[in-house]
């Protein structure tokens, strides 16, 4: 069973999965969706993995944390293309591994891939 890293239970939870690399026409529209539902008090978090983790970094996804998105990432994948030799890596993002995203998908009560 996983834990619940979002917190409380009744808020409604949305989980957003970036697998592949976005334009920066989809990127934002993932963003804006992302801060919308968490003006909303819904509990978003963005999980980045594959060539999403390319976007690590990406001004929209530093505003999506700022309304209150949380943003988390593959370490391996991260790892696998040098993104952790950048000096600013992980970008306020948090390491995470597969396991804390079938927990993700676990816990949405709404559940977006962008593959």
């Amino acid at each position: 069973m996983c834990a619940n890293p979002l917190g409380n239970g009744a808020r409604k939870r949305l989980g957003i999965l970036v697998l592949s690399r976005q334009s920066p026409c989809n990127l934002e529209v993932i963003c804006e969706l992302a801060r919308a539902a968490a003006g909303q008090s819904v509990e978003v978090e963005i999980f980045l993995m594959g060539e999403g983790v390319l976007h690590l970094g990406e001004w929209c996804l530093e505003m999506a944390m700022r309304k209150g998105a949380r943003v988390s990432f593959c370490a391996l994948n991260a790892m696998e293309r040098g993104l952790d030799q950048h000096p600013q890596y992980p970008w306020g993002a948090n390491e995470s591994s597969q396991y804390e995203l079938a927990c993700m998908v676990e816990g949405s009560d709404q559940f977006l891939a962008f593959t």
